[in-house]
């Protein structure tokens, strides 16, 4: 979906609509745009620009903050038509999807005609203001490729007879996961163009970068190595973080954030039915390098007051908590949900899973975040709205 999250502001208020606009967490000079508009990016205003740049750039640009339920309904829209196209369909975050049509469509030209359609469909039946650049290929990385060479709105199409020709209009950096970092250590070895990178030999990649290596060259030659996952593997941690604008950070406001952040992580790890054996912070100062803190629990953990009493402990640890910019927590060291006890084991009691939390996401899931919370969150509500992550 094509600048995702203001694309459903303009949808969702016409007067926002023809209007360059951003998205961002909370309206503040420090904050970063979530989303730019296709109309502000035309004057230069990216995803990831702060608010501030972005009023430099044009002055009246229009900035939202972002609204969780309003995009998150969305997606299921455009998410829910897509299994009409296929049994194997990735939610690989919220405004983005793959779809395997493999037995499906039995040409090109047919998956063509069922991609327009889809973009017809997600018009009439979401939202006549969205839209969505599609790419069709033979593996998930060209797929992803051809999906960024049009925008907005586009449909692109490559076929195994279009390598390596299609590489020669494109920038090195338009490769699915080649930031400047890579960029970077491929120039060293003189390598500054995807044709450069496709005729270079496997065999020198994999010996130079080890198994990154053969992946660059897999994904480039059209190799399929990572297939359309229908069903999510299990994570290996959850975390959630957060940007606190400076008259927020205080000692006062601080745990209010906190437990926010513990709700959420708590209410992902019971909802795939999961435990955690530890506890992470991690937190940015202003002016001052990150801080990351961990700590393993005596048993494993899936309620969100024991979750936020670890990370308590942890924050305990942090000098001048008041200036902090970003605050993020998490868990790892995950397992399956498991209810047999040892009575050998004195934290028996605290494993055991609660009916109040189950109870109180099922609340939350229908009524809100804020519909019930914890006492340590009074007031939270008129400083730490809803936010969305980019991932899954």
């Amino acid at each position: 979906m094509n600048s995702f999250f203001a694309s459903c502001e303009q949808q969702a208020n016409r007067l926002l609509r023809g209007l360059p606009v951003g998205v961002s967490a909370y309206n503040g000079p420090n904050s970063i745009l979530l989303a730019a508009s296709i109309e502000a990016k035309k004057l230069g205003i990216k995803t990831g620009t702060s608010v501030r740049d972005a009023k430099e750039i044009y002055p009246r640009i229009i900035i939202v903050e972002n609204d969780t339920g309003k995009y998150q309904a969305i997606s299921e829209g455009f998410k829910k038509i897509l299994n009409d196209y296929s049994d194997c369909v990735e939610s690989y975050s919220i405004d983005e999807s793959f779809v395997d049509m493999t037995g499906w469509v039995k040409s090109w030209d047919e998956a063509k005609n069922k991609a327009r359609e889809i973009k017809k469909r997600v018009k009439n039946e979401v939202g006549d203001w969205l839209s969505a650049s599609i790419g069709i290929s033979f593996t998930k990385f060209l797929t992803k490729v051809a999906s960024d060479i049009q925008k907005p709105d586009g449909l692109t199409v490559i076929t195994p007879g279009d390598l390596p020709a299609v590489y020669d209009n494109l920038q090195l950096t338009s490769l699915w996961g080649l930031a400047r970092g890579w960029e970077r250590r491929l120039a060293r070895l003189g390598i500054k163009t995807i044709r450069q990178l496709y005729d270079y030999p496997m065999q020198n990649l994999v010996s130079i970068f080890g198994k990154p290596g053969y992946y660059w060259y897999a994904n480039i030659h059209g190799i399929e190595i990572s297939p359309i996952m229908s069903k999510e593997t299990a994570p290996k941690s959850i975390s959630h973080q957060y940007a606190i604008p400076k008259k927020m950070a205080t000692t006062k406001n601080i745990p209010k954030i906190l437990m926010k952040l513990c709700e959420k992580v708590g209410r992902r790890l019971r909802k795939n039915e999961l435990r955690a054996r530890t506890v992470f912070i991690s937190l940015r100062l202003y002016k001052q390098k990150s801080i990351s803190l961990h700590k393993k629990s005596d048993y494993p953990l899936r309620s969100t007051l024991d979750i936020y009493h670890h990370a308590v402990e942890l924050l305990k640890q942090v000098p001048a908590i008041a200036r902090v910019s970003v605050l993020s927590i998490g868990v790892s060291n995950l397992t399956a949900e498991n209810y047999q006890l040892s009575w050998l084991n004195k934290n028996s009691r605290q494993a055991m899973p609660s009916k109040l939390d189950d109870t109180m996401d099922k609340i939350k899931e229908k009524h809100g975040s804020f519909s019930i919370m914890h006492g340590t969150m009074l007031g939270a509500e008129n400083f730490v709205p809803d936010r969305i992550a980019f991932g899954k």
